[in-house]
């Protein structure tokens, strides 16, 4: 018997790369997930205050989220190109033509 392909061998290779990336990437998110919670988990028991843990991670993570953004908004600007200048009016269209007026 042959060995089929896991992955439908239709499929162009870009998107074969694209759905291992995103495999990883979502991988990767739970398991960030989980060592958040057994930080928190850890934070709390270690000081014995219920919650503690969790709201010092939670404001970690905003703190570390609006760096983040703070750079990506100065990085945006930057990567946006300026508009290109528009052309001068014809010098026909200034004027108006009086004699296609409807009055």
């Amino acid at each position: 018997m042959e060995e089929e392909e896991f992955i439908a061998p239709s499929m162009p290779p870009v998107m074969k790369v694209a759905a291992l990336t995103m495999t990883g990437d979502l991988l990767l998110a739970f398991g960030i997930i989980f060592m958040l919670l057994g930080i928190a988990s850890f934070v709390t028991d270690l000081l014995g205050i219920k919650g503690f843990g969790e709201f010092l991670v939670g404001l970690g993570l905003c703190v570390i989220a609006i760096i983040i953004l703070a750079v990506s908004r100065r990085q945006m600007k930057k990567a946006v190109p300026p508009s290109p200048p528009q052309p001068p009016p014809a010098e026909g269209m200034d004027k108006k033509d009086e004699s296609a007026s409807y009055r």
